[in-house]
């Protein structure tokens, strides 16, 4: 099952990434944000559970600070998914989704 749900994860953040990165804006500070939150992500992937936690804060919040980019909820999202994947108290699992 979490083999399936990793390729899963892999195939939506591949194809949104070809899709939306056009859509990227070019600022610095944005870029910056933007690299330093997918370096967690990668981590987080790899099963770190450190990097999960802040992967999430990271992505959601450039999700709310650049609303016109659809990446970075696809990334949010995707990185509330392995937190809740990692979540061992039933509830926690439906207080994850602070990005939608």
């Amino acid at each position: 099952m979490n083999r399936l749900l990793n390729k899963f994860l892999n195939i939506t953040v591949t194809i949104v990434t070809i899709v939306c990165k056009a859509n990227t804006s070019s600022a610095s500070h944005e870029d910056i944000a933007y690299n330093n939150a997918f370096i967690a992500f990668n981590q987080a992937k790899a099963g770190d559970s450190d990097a999960v936690k802040k992967a999430t804060d990271l992505f959601c919040q450039l999700s709310q600070q650049y609303p016109q980019n659809p990446l970075y909820r696809a990334y949010c999202g995707s990185v509330t998914t392995m937190q809740a994947k990692n979540a061992w108290f039933p509830m926690t699992t439906n207080l994850l989704n602070k990005c939608y």
